[in-house]
C-alpha cells in the first residue's frame, strides 16, 4: 500500500483547518467555529484510522503466513477453492465417461443374413438406438458442472486481483478522500469498498468454504468416488471376448472374401508345384464352408447378448441413483457457497461505510451485487 501521497493531503486538511479556525475567530461566529472544529476531530480520526488500516493490512499476510502456511490471503483462499474445484473436474471427467457409454449403447446395431437357395433373410436391429435422448437431456449436466468451474477458476483469478487493487490504489485513493474536508462520506465509503475486497472476501471464502467441505454431507458423491460411474455402466461389448473377436478387422478380412477368392490364392500357388487345382478347390471349399459356420456361430453368439440385456437398467439405475443426485449434492453446495460469500462480503461492505461515516448505498456497486 503506497501511503507517500497521504502526507500531503493530511498537511492540505490541517492548513484548511487553520484557515478555517482563522476565520472563525476573524467572524466570531460560534458556528462556523463548531463546524471546524468538527472537522479538525475528523481528521485527527482519519489519521488513527489510516495508521490502523494500514497495520491490519500490512501485516494480516504474515499472521497468515505464520499460522497456515500461505504466504498470504490470495493463496490460503485458493487452496480452499481447489476442494471443489477437484470435485466438480471429477464430476465432469465422469459426465463425459457417462456420455460415452450412453454413445457406445445407443449406436450398437446388427445384420443377421439368411442365405435360402437364390433369396437372403436379412435380420437387424438397433435395440438401443432410443438411449440417444438420454445423452441429449444429460447435456444439462455438463453445462451446470462447465458454469460453476469456471465460477471457481474466475473466483480464484479474482481473489489476488481485486487485493492488489485495493490495497496498492484503491485505499490510498480512499483514504485522500477521507482526509480531506467536504470529501469525507465518498472516502469511507471507499474504505469499506476496498477492505471489503481485500480482507473479508478471501475471508469469506476460506471459512464459508471450510465450514461447507466439513460439515455439508455428500453421500452420494462419495459413492462415485468409490466407484465411478463408467464402472457402474457396464461396457455393452462384453461376453467373453467374442465381440472383440467379431469386430476385429482380421475377422472382417477372414469371412468377407468369397470361396472362389480362397480357391485362387491357395490353389493357384500350389499347381504351380505340381497339386492338381480341382483338387485343391474342393478342399479349400471344405475348409471355408467349416469356417465360415464357426463365423456364423460367433457372430450369432454376440448377437445373442445384445437379445438379452437388461440394459436400460444398467444405464437408468446409476444415473438416476447415484449421478445425477452427486451433481445435484455439488450443484446445491456450490450454490450455497457463492451465494454465502456475495451475503457476507454485501454486509460486510455496508457496515464498515455506515461504521465509518460513510454512504451504505453506492447505485453502481450495488447494482452489480
Amino acid at each position: 500500500m503506497d501511503v507517500f501521497c497521504l502526507p500531503v493531503i493530511v498537511a492540505i486538511s490541517i492548513f484548511v483547518i487553520a484557515l478555517g479556525f482563522m476565520l472563525a475567530g476573524i467572524l466570531n461566529n460560534p458556528q462556523f467555529s463548531a463546524k471546524v472544529k468538527e472537522e479538525m476531530r475528523a481528521t485527527i480520526t482519519g489519521i488513527l484510522l489510516l495508521i490502523v488500516v494500514v497495520g491490519i493490512v500490512t501485516s494480516i499476510n504474515a499472521f497468515i503466513e505464520t499460522y497456515t502456511g500461505y504466504k498470504d490471503a490470495g493463496a490460503l483462499s485458493a487452496s480452499v477453492l481447489e476442494k471443489f474445484e477437484e470435485k466438480v473436474k471429477f464430476l465432469f471427467v465422469e459426465y463425459s465417461a457417462v456420455l460415452t457409454r450412453i454413445g457406445q449403447y445407443a449406436g450398437l446395431s446388427y445384420n443377421v443374413a439368411f442365405p435360402i437357395a437364390v433369396y437372403q433373410l436379412n435380420f437387424g436391429e438397433a435395440p438401443f438406438s432410443g438411449l440417444g435422448s438420454v445423452s441429449s437431456s444429460i447435456h444439462g449436466i455438463g453445462n451446470v458442472l462447465s458454469t460453476f468451474y469456471f465460477a471457481l477458476i474466475s473466483l480464484k483469478v479474482l481473489l489476488p486481483f481485486t487485493a492488489w487493487i485495493a490495497k496498492d490504489y484503491l485505499l490510498p485513493v480512499a483514504f485522500a478522500f477521507r482526509l480531506m474536508p467536504g470529501t469525507r462520506k465518498i472516502g469511507a465509503t471507499l474504505i469499506a469498498l476496498a477492505l471489503s475486497a481485500a480482507i473479508v472476501l478471501p475471508a469469506a471464502v476460506v471459512v464459508v468454504g471450510d465450514f461447507l467441505d466439513a460439515a455439508v454431507s455428500m453421500p452420494h458423491y462419495t459413492l462415485v468416488e468409490e466407484k465411478p460411474m463408467h464402472l457402474r455402466i457396464h461396457d455393452p461389448m462384453r461376453m467373453g471376448g467374442i465381440q472383440l473377436i467379431v469386430c476385429s478387422p482380421a475377422f472382417q478380412a477372414i469371412v468377407q472374401p468369397k470361396d472362389q477368392v480362397y480357391d485362387w490364392i491357395i490353389c493357384i500357388p500350389l499347381s504351380l508345384v505340381g497339386v492338381p487345382y480341382n483338387a485343391c478347390e474342393v478342399w479349400v471349399d471344405i475348409a471355408y464352408s467349416y469356417v465360415f459356420v464357426a463365423a456364423a456361430v460367433l457372430q450369432f453368439s454376440a448377437i445373442l447378448n445384445f437379445i438379452f440385456m437388461d440394459t436400460l437398467a444398467e444405464v437408468f439405475n446409476p444415473l438416476m441413483d447415484v449421478f445425477i443426485q452427486a451433481v445435484v449434492e455439488l450443484s446445491t453446495t456450490l450454490s450455497i457457497f457463492f451465494i454465502s460469500i456475495t451475503l457476507i462480503v454485501v454486509s460486510a461492505y455496508r457496515s464498515i461505510s455506515i461504521a465509518l461515516g460513510g454512504e451504505f448505498f453506492m447505485y453502481g456497486f450495488s447494482r452489480f451485487t
